[in-house]
C-alpha cells in the first residue's frame, strides 16, 4: 500500500508526513516529530532543525535515505553557524565533514584568496569570513573569532563555506540516532 503524498515535486511518505494545521497527520505516516515536514505555499516543504531553524526541503531520496537541504533565505553558510548535528536526531551528514573557523571583521585586508568573505552576512561595517580549518590563522586584530562550524562536503567539493547552497543529511529510522554515534 503505498500511503505517499506528493508535494511540490517531492513524494513525502514513511517515516516523513506533512503536518496539517487544518488536521492531525496520519499517525501510521510519521515515525516521530523529527520527521514532520511543514507545507509552506510558497516554499515547498520544509523541515525544522533545533537551534537552525527551517530549512526547504529541496529533495528526498528513500533509497539511500538522503534527503536535501536549503537555506529559504539564501543563505546556508548562515544557518550552518547554528546547526549542531548532536541536536538534529535522528539526521546525520551523508558524507565526511569539512571543518571552518568563521570570524567577523571590522576590516579585512586584499588577502582574499586566504579566506572566504561571506556576501549574505556582510554589514555596512562589517564582514564574515571563513577559512578552512588547518589553513591560515587569522591574525587580523579587527576580527573577532565566532566559531568552528563542521560542513558535510558537497559532491561538487566545495571546500568554500560561501558557495554552500544545500546540504544533504541521511537517517536512521530505526535507532532515532545519527550514524556513527
Amino acid at each position: 500500500m503505498n500511503n505517499a503524498k506528493s508535494t511540490n515535486n517531492i513524494s513525502i511518505k514513511f517515516p516523513f508526513c506533512i503536518k496539517d494545521d487544518h488536521r492531525q497527520p496520519d499517525k501510521s505516516s510519521c515515525q516521530s516529530p523529527e520527521f514532520k515536514l511543514h507545507q509552506n505555499d510558497m516554499l515547498g516543504p520544509t523541515l525544522a532543525l533545533a537551534n537552525a531553524g527551517t530549512f526547504t526541503v529541496d529533495n528526498i531520496t528513500y533509497s539511500s535515505r538522503e534527503i536535501k537541504i536549503s537555506d529559504p533565505n539564501d543563505c546556508l553558510p548562515q544557518k550552518l553557524l547554528w546547526l549542531d548535528f548532536g541536536l538534529i536526531t535522528p539526521f546525520a551528514p551523508v558524507v565526511k565533514r569539512k571543518d571552518f573557523r568563521v570570524y567577523n571583521c571590522s576590516g579585512v585586508g586584499n588577502n582574499d584568496k586566504l579566506y572566504d568573505e561571506i556576501d549574505c552576512l556582510k554589514g555596512s561595517s562589517y564582514t564574515v569570513i571563513s577559512v578552512q580549518h588547518g589553513g591560515i590563522n587569522m591574525t587580523d586584530t579587527s576580527c573577532k573569532f565566532l566559531k568552528n562550524i563542521s560542513v558535510p562536503t558537497s559532491n561538487n567539493g566545495y571546500y568554500v563555506l560561501s558557495k554552500y547552497s544545500s546540504i544533504s543529511l541521511t537517517w536512521d529510522e530505526e535507532n532515532h540516532e545519527p550514524f556513527g554515534k
